[in-house]
């Protein structure tokens, strides 16, 4: 499924503004995350990433926000889950 919007504004402001602050965020967050992880480990992600996979980080389910989870993509699709956090189980509002 594919959702493409053309506007640039949403009721609560301005979604570029809003996208800036969440992709800093998800620096911030991706970044003390990886600070957990021990330095072979880190070792080895910097090895994955030069030989092609990529890091992510996802969260949900959607709306409750329950879980984040660092996941380093190999080129090939295997997935491994580098650090999870358990997030608040207050519904977002």
């Amino acid at each position: 499924m594919s959702i493409t919007t053309t506007t640039n504004q949403t009721s609560g402001g301005d979604v570029a503004e809003e996208f800036r602050a969440f992709a800093l965020a998800g620096l911030q967050i991706g970044a003390s995350m990886l600070g957990t992880l021990t330095a072979e480990q880190q070792h080895g992600v910097d090895g994955a990433i030069q030989a092609g996979a990529r890091l992510a980080l996802e969260f949900g389910p959607l709306p409750a926000f329950e879980r984040l989870q660092l996941v380093l993509i190999e080129r090939e699709g295997a997935r491994h889950a580098l650090a999870a956090v358990s997030l608040n189980r207050e519904p977002v509002r």
